[in-house]
């Protein structure tokens, strides 16, 4: 090889490791391995906090409003969606570029 290869070698592994250190945005898959606290596995080498992640709604427990329209019952009802996140479910995850918290997308 001669030093001319060599040194584009050089530049292209350079510019490899560059763009590994930002971090750049990405989806992964990862396992809820506790409910309370949260707690995400993404590898063996990766576990997300509660305060690393950011929900969404389809993968939180909330409240909605929800018009009805029933033979008994006419108007507006609050109803609560059990979507929260169980042991052993996996789960869909955005990474964003740099060091953002990780987007809980959906279950898979």
């Amino acid at each position: 090889m001669s030093e001319f290869d060599a040194l584009i070698k050089q530049i292209k592994q350079a510019a490899v490791e560059a763009v590994e250190a930002s971090k750049p945005a990405g989806i992964f898959c990862g396992k809820v391995i506790s409910a309370s606290p949260l707690k995400i596995s993404i590898d063996q080498k990766l576990t997300l906090q509660k305060e690393q992640l950011i929900l969404t709604g389809t993968v939180t427990e909330r409240e909605v409003r929800v018009k009805v329209d029933w033979d008994v019952e006419k108007g507006e009802k609050k109803i609560t969606l059990h979507n929260g996140l169980k042991t052993g479910e996996k789960v869909v995850l955005v990474r964003m570029q740099g060091n953002l918290p990780h987007l809980v997308r959906r279950r898979f």
